[in-house]
């Protein structure tokens, strides 16, 4: 299960945190030799240029796209299943049917019910994000994901879960 979130959100997220770990320099992912290799020889050189022209967010959706693109282009659909944390977040009991139903990672005798509560539960930054969180730019989000080769995967600047399985299964036609 792949579990995506909309990409600014994330941003946002790790800004508020800046003490953890994250990449927040995409060519990191550059040094790897078998990754640019196997998966982004192709997309080296705009990785580069956000690496060293990019703002912070700017950087930090370049590794979104990494982090997302690698996994979804290694393995089919009948290989891997797509969460959408904001679609979970809306229909929890709807959602968790569905991966539940559709896949063999999740025990099938587990309730519903039980994980929605999981789901529910606040997360530990809700209260440090209210009135917080900055806004990722519109734009800045649709130029890295054109850039990278992934403009179908946004409407209005937001991560489309249609664009994405669309997306997907044309790469494994």
């Amino acid at each position: 299960i792949l579990l995506m979130r909309n990409p600014a959100d994330v941003v946002a997220s790790k800004r508020l945190q800046p003490h953890w770990h994250w990449v927040w320099d995409p060519a990191e992912y550059l040094n790897d030799s078998a990754l640019v290799n196997d998966h982004l020889s192709p997309l080296a050189e705009t990785i580069a240029t956000f690496s060293k022209r990019g703002s912070l967010e700017e950087k930090l959706l370049t590794s979104w796209c990494i982090q997302h693109l690698v996994p979804l282009r290694n393995c089919p659909p009948n290989r891997l299943r797509l969460a959408f944390y904001e679609e979970i977040k809306a229909h929890p009991q709807k959602e968790i049917r569905n991966l539940l139903r559709e896949s063999a990672v999740l025990p099938s005798t587990q309730a519903p019910e039980q994980i929605e509560r999981l789901i529910q539960a606040p997360s530990r930054l809700a209260n440090a994000q209210k009135g917080r969180k900055s806004i990722v730019p519109r734009e800045q989000v649709e130029r890295v994901f054109d850039a990278m080769g992934l403009g179908g995967w946004l409407s209005d600047g937001r991560l489309s879960p249609s664009g994405v399985r669309s997306w997907w299964a044309a790469q494994h036609r």
